[in-house]
């Protein structure tokens, strides 16, 4: 198909579909072909985007045309997403699915199924002829669809053979909602005679009822019909009937039974002519009524009216010309009379429908008098639901029922049942323009089951209740329906099985027991050796090898010294189990001062807590508090209580947490908690991202790594992780050098890894963190006073071996107050936070700043190459995340606990 002017091109996406191609086209929208990124499934999107009212805007987007049609515009939106979200609730095999629908570029879409086949416009085209058995196979999945479509009160309104699909297996499959008009309840109930330009839908000649031609006409479920009993009609015929309007002014249609030729059967031709009534009043007023006719109900077909003679009476023929006059004068007026007699045979007819009012059972509409023969609706409903409904020994359906266009008079109701009594209705009556309403409580119909077993002597239960009598029995009286029996005996394996129990019939159920005793043995073995072992809840006492009946059996294993174990143990044939005991956890504490020091075990085998119980083995124990040493050590425990007292002596808390393969991670100092002012605190000489300045306060301690990461330690996650080792930059030393050319993600992968290989969560340092580390506890530009003084770090003038040329080695420098190295210089270090270009905002409990910028990060410390300005420690600076560098650096912060 050639694309719609406005369509999206190929390759665009919405949301997760990307648009492969156009579909079709209509008046009120654009139906693509797309895939869904997803899952590679194709599907079906429609684009409400009506024509003369909507046109594509640049960048995919759908405006009005025009202000003057907004309204029109913004309406017909409205009742698109009615429609979608309608669509989109209706599941039937023989509707094509819809998944979902959205809004988007200033309009909305629905997501359907794609259903490959071909119309059943095609299947016509080719030449296609249905046998009657084929026409109902076509017939019968289309109208219960339809049907769906009624009951959540929509309209289809666009029924044609081209939106009919017949899929491999000839199942039908009809598309879309159509329009969709929403219509109120009732059998014949008055649709709303308001209706906006958006809610028209365009009729299609020959299979579009006359009221489909007129925004004012009243419309409803015979609407649809009409259109089905017009595609019924081109199957049977070769070809659709007139068009609506022109059958009003010159009806050329001819009849089904003509056309059909002998082919096909009564009741079918019936039902299709009474579909094809000009007059909505004449046609069934619903899918339900309309089957009725299908199945021989409803009545004789009602005759059609004929507009031809309301055309002649309206003036619509010349009258005949007088004897021996002149035929001249007449053709002349002819050609003016003729066209005018049509437009007033048309609007008349339009406008008969219009102002008649449709009878209707609900109220919806001025009551009218029925036909002489009369017509009459009914409705039927039982409890519980789902009993066949009976008309002179026809089923007509289930309940709960509503059957209207019936004809009047007395009718034979029964309603079948197949796990209730039937009930045979007296003769009642149905009154023309009335509802007949019948409401019965149907009573559970009971049977008798023989119930037989091998051998007998077997109790008996149905439906979980115990009877009284032992197999085999005969048990009255039990309800319709499946029931579930269960046999058993002494020595037997209780038996299930399911038995259908038969209106007034006596049904049997045959049972062979099986016996539920077999024997198997059981050794156990245990270590230690020497432990016990005994069996719980049976007589027998355990040996090796004791016989038992086969089943599942409480062992329990004992010694002292050891915890008991006990666990099941199934015996089936000669069974074996092994049990093995665990010493019995004894105390562990370590005894440390201050009291206040934190104690973790560093393999990670178990949470410390003083006198937590430990088994057997070497643990290794560490110990560290804000100003003191850290301790560490391992311990032997054994099968006593152990106590070990540790001392702490005051000076710089660090660890390094063990990594796999007996490697070390960096070494952390512990920084201690309390607050400082944050940015430039001098008011002298301060950038605008260094303001305003602000307190952070620190509620808890944190580690921060002693150096900068090294190539060698980053060297171990690069091997580890199987990535290219980072290269150094010519000329430099490797090994305790910062590790440099590293990006932010970089750093972070390396703090991610770190976490997973030791236990302990590690990150990059926030600034506020960075910074309070960097000045440890003082207020000046750098941690040793306001200047930079002679060979303090490295950088650009500030006298060391290394200004200016490449990194020095960690540690070279002398460390700030609280044990931490080359916060000045050296190398710029990434930390956590994204960009941002003052402190406004900044959190006050040293968290990052995860707001921002994140595609760019900050950095703080300045480096080899920067000037002694740039390694202030209020001094901040940024980079793309993703940058790399021999300037830049990072040290690795961590959790204190």
């Amino acid at each position: 198909m050639a694309d719609h002017l406005f369509a999206l091109p190929s390759g665009f996406r919405l949301e997760r579909y990307k648009i492969r191609r156009v579909l079709s086209t209509g008046r009120y929208g654009i139906k693509y072909v797309a895939v869904d990124t997803r899952d590679g499934k194709q599907v079906a999107i429609k684009e409400y985007l009506p024509e003369g009212v909507g046109v594509r805007a640049e960048g995919g987007g759908v405006v009005p045309r025009s202000s003057a049609v907004k309204s029109t515009f913004e309406t017909g939106l409205a009742r698109f997403i009615d429609r979608a979200r309608v669509h989109e609730r209706l599941d039937h095999p023989a509707l094509v699915a819809a998944h979902r629908w959205f809004e988007a570029h200033g309009t909305a879409f629905v997501v359907m199924d794609y259903v490959q086949g071909a119309t059943l416009a095609a299947t016509l085209a080719d030449g296609g002829q249905f046998s009657e058995t084929e026409l109902l196979a076509l017939a019968n999945p289309v109208l219960d669809a339809v049907a769906k479509v009624h009951q959540v009160g929509f309209l289809h309104q666009d029924i044609r053979p081209g939106t009919i699909i017949r899929r491999k297996d000839n199942s039908p499959l009809l598309l879309e909602l159509g329009g969709g008009r929403r219509h109120l309840g009732g059998a014949r109930a008055a649709f709303t005679a308001a209706q906006s330009e958006a809610e028209v839908i365009a009729p299609t000649p020959g299979y579009s009822a006359l009221e489909q031609y007129s925004s004012r006409s009243r419309t409803g479920p015979w609407t649809d019909i009409y259109a089905l009993g017009a595609v019924l009609y081109h199957c049977v015929a070769g070809r659709p009937p007139p068009d609506a309007p022109s059958r009003v002014i010159n009806d050329e249609y001819v009849p089904i039974a003509q056309a059909a030729r002998g082919q096909y059967g009564e009741h079918t031709l019936v039902a299709i002519e009474s579909a094809l009534s000009i007059s909505a009043t004449e046609r069934p007023s619903s899918i339900a009524a309309w089957r009725a006719k299908f199945a021989g109900r409803g009545g004789a077909n009602r005759a059609r009216r004929r507009y031809a003679p309301r055309v002649a009476v309206r003036g619509g023929a010349p009258p005949p010309a007088a004897a021996g006059g002149s035929q001249r004068p007449g053709r002349r007026v002819l050609r003016w009379v003729a066209p005018v007699v049509v437009a007033i045979a048309l609007i008349a007819g339009l406008t008969w429908l219009d102002v008649g009012v449709l009878p209707d059972d609900q109220g919806v509409g001025a009551p009218v008098a029925a036909p002489a023969t009369g017509w009459a609706t009914l409705a039927v409903a039982t409890t519980p639901p789902g009993a066949d409904v009976l008309l002179d020994g026809a089923k007509v359906g289930e309940t709960p029922l509503r059957l209207a266009d019936l004809a009047a008079g007395e009718v034979k109701l029964t309603l079948r049942h197949p796990l209730h009594e039937t009930i045979e209705m007296p003769a009642a009556r149905l009154i023309p323009g009335r509802v007949t309403n019948i409401s019965r409580k149907l009573v559970r119909s009971t049977g008798d089951l023989e119930v037989i077993t091998d051998p007998p002597g077997a109790w008996v239960e149905v439906d979980g209740e115990r009877q009284e009598a032992l197999t085999p029995t005969v048990l009255t009286g039990i309800p319709t329906g499946s029931v579930a029996v269960v046999v058993g005996a002494e020595g037997y394996t209780p038996r299930q099985v399911s038995a259908e129990v038969v209106r007034r019939e006596q049904r049997a159920v045959r049972v062979a027991m099986e016996s539920s005793v077999v024997y198997g043995t059981l050794t156990v073995e245990v270590a230690p050796a020497d432990a016990s072992i005994a069996l719980l809840d049976v007589a027998a006492s355990y040996r090796p090898g004791v016989r038992l009946p086969e089943g599942s059996y409480q062992v329990r294993v004992s010694r002292a010294g050891y915890l008991p174990l006990t666990r099941a143990v199934a015996v089936s044939g000669d069974a074996r189990a092994s049990f093995a005991l665990t010493l019995d956890p004894q105390p562990f504490t370590v005894a440390v001062t201050p009291a206040a020091a934190e104690v973790r075990f560093m393999d990670g085998a178990a949470a410390y807590s003083p006198g937590v119980r430990l088994p057997p083995g070497d643990y290794r124990v560490r110990a560290l508090l804000v100003g003191h040493r850290t301790w560490e050590e391992t311990i032997r425990h054994g099968n006593a209580p152990t106590t070990r007292a540790v001392t702490l002596s005051p000076g710089v808390a660090e660890f390094a947490d063990m990594l796999p393969d007996a490697a070390r991670g960096p070494l952390m100092v512990l920084v201690p908690p309390g607050g400082f002012r944050m940015g430039c605190v001098s008011g002298v000489g301060c950038r605008r991202d260094e303001t305003p300045a602000h307190g952070v306060a620190f509620a808890a301690p944190f580690a921060l790594s002693k150096y900068e990461v090294t190539f060698d330690e980053f060297d171990v996650f690069t091997a580890a992780a199987g990535r290219p080792p980072v290269a150094a930059p010519r000329g430099w030393e490797r090994t305790n050098r910062p590790v440099v050319n590293v990006s932010w993600e970089d750093a972070s992968a390396y703090a991610r890894w770190l976490s997973e290989a030791t236990g302990r969560r590690y990150r990059l340092p926030s600034e506020a963190e960075w910074e309070y580390a960097a000045r440890a506890g003082t207020a000046t530009a750098y941690s040793w006073g306001d200047e930079p003084g002679s060979a303090n770090a490295n950088c650009k003038g500030c006298g060391s071996d290394w200004d200016n040329s490449s990194a020095a080695p960690v540690g070279f420098f002398a460390a700030n107050p609280w044990g931490l190295h080359d916060m000045h210089g050296n190398v710029w270090e990434w930390v956590q936070d994204c960009r941002s270009d003052s402190y406004a905002g900044a959190p006050g409990d040293g968290a990052a700043l995860a707001a921002g910028s994140c595609l760019r990060r900050m950095m703080r410390g300045g480096s080899w190459s920067n000037s002694p300005e740039a390694i202030r420690a209020a001094r901040r600076e940024w980079d793309e995340a993703t940058l790399s560098s021999p300037q830049i650096g990072f040290r690795i912060a961590a959790a204190a606990q």
